[in-house]
């Protein structure tokens, strides 16, 4: 079979001689799916056997008065094509966030990796400024002086502190867990 860009393509024949039609094959489609979900607005991806996280992540649904953030784990399906397969234990907290005026899903394109080209990652404290900012717009211009490097570099280094002592202080779940149904809608997987 052909291939077009790193997706298979399957040719048909269509009803008249020498002419053909290409149709997408599943995994193309699977691209689809997940271009359309990033557009759909900001998903924190999150530890979801991690105490904390969990507990962070409840703490976000109830601020979240508008549904503004949708949630993934980082353990599933969704951050595993994203972002290549987890090695270990996560370090950090996620934020996908689509770019504004960057045109319909299926106009995009992925990079070599899976990942779109027209959606910001944030990671660790940085994720953390911005959930804030989106939760608060009146927060933004505080964002501005929370990533001047002096404050940057503290909350940066106290985040990382505290995820590496994280199942040692808070522990550790078998499985993601969604407690509050009401909010099943905002997790993607």
């Amino acid at each position: 079979m052909p291939a077009k860009d790193n997706r298979e393509i399957r040719r048909k024949q269509d009803a008249g001689p020498g002419r053909t039609t290409e149709t997408a094959s599943p995994e193309n489609s699977e691209q689809t799916e997940i271009a359309a979900r990033l557009q759909e607005g900001p998903i924190v991806f999150f530890d979801g056997v991690c105490n904390i996280c969990n507990h962070s992540v409840n703490t976000l649904l109830k601020l979240d008065r508008k549904g503004r953030l949708r949630y993934a784990s980082l353990q599933g399906p969704l951050a595993s094509h994203l972002f290549g397969p987890l090695q270990g234990d996560p370090d950090s907290v996620k934020l996908t966030v689509p770019n504004e005026n960057q045109g319909r899903p299926q106009e995009q394109s992925f990079d070599s990796r899976g990942n779109r080209d027209n959606v910001a990652t944030y990671e660790g404290y940085d994720a953390f400024v911005k959930i804030a900012g989106l939760l608060y717009p009146l927060l933004r211009p505080l964002a501005f002086f929370v990533a001047l490097p002096p404050f940057r570099y503290m909350g940066s280094a106290l985040y990382k502190w505290i995820a590496r002592r994280r199942y040692r202080w808070f522990g550790k779940r078998e499985f993601c867990d969604i407690s509050n149904l009401k909010f099943k809608d905002r997790f993607l997987d």
